[in-house]
């Protein structure tokens, strides 16, 4: 279970800080090293540091610290309801991203534009660690010390932020414009997946609706 003292907050926001130095200096430092390796090698690599920064630390905290029950994380044994929670959401978050996303980006769809992107890309460790660290972990310990929409605005923004490292330092946006709308698309995902989070307490949903985001975001890129 999660502890309830007022100490028990000082965690995840230690956690945090490192979690954004370690995620800075590996964009920084080792990420340009790691992403000239070609082939399965180098995109395993690139997993492997991905789950140690931000998972590793979990561990410690879990088995030393603050005891996380799997329960609180939306990891129960009830597959085939979060799998049906799951594939509705998805399938509702679909049918108003995809055209929304295709409205502002000023593109249509097409059957080949959709066959050429490998719908398995969309699923990845980035998703499923996001996923682990923002809603499995920090929204229910933030639950126990804020009121809802606290604890979610909270979450949501650091979600968001920890997504500037990598675009600050690997140019991905060269506008402001770019920046405020990645932002906002960012925070509108935050916000369902802490929703559905809350509602449903199912981790399980959380990453096929990340997923879907991110199918979106390929047949539209």
């Amino acid at each position: 279970m999660l502890e309830s003292n007022k100490s028990s907050i000082q965690i995840p926001y230690i956690y945090i800080t490192y979690l954004f130095l370690a995620w800075l200096g590996y964009v920084a430092f080792l990420y340009p090293r790691i992403v000239v390796i070609d082939g399965l090698v180098g995109e395993i690599a690139q997993e492997i540091v991905r789950v140690v920064i931000f998972l590793a630390p979990l561990y410690f905290i879990h088995k030393i610290i603050q005891p996380l029950s799997f329960e609180a994380m939306g990891i129960s044994n009830k597959l085939l309801t979060d799998v049906k929670i799951g594939v509705i959401s998805s399938v509702i978050f679909l049918s108003i991203v995809l055209p929304l996303t295709l409205l502002s980006s000023g593109k249509s769809i097409s059957f080949d534009s959709v066959s050429s992107v490998p719908f398995w890309s969309a699923v990845s460790i980035a998703v499923i660690t996001e996923e682990i660290v923002f809603r499995g972990y920090l929204l229910p310990v933030f639950e126990q010390h804020y009121k809802k929409a606290r604890a979610i605005l909270t979450t949501v923004l650091l979600f968001v932020l920890i997504h500037y490292p990598g675009w600050w330092l690997l140019e991905t946006h060269s506008t402001i414009g770019g920046w405020v709308q990645a932002s906002g698309s960012i925070f509108f995902l935050g916000v369902i997946l802490s929703i559905v989070f809350i509602r449903y307490k199912s981790l399980l949903a959380c990453i096929m609706i990340h997923s879907t985001n991110n199918l979106v975001a390929a047949i539209a890129g």
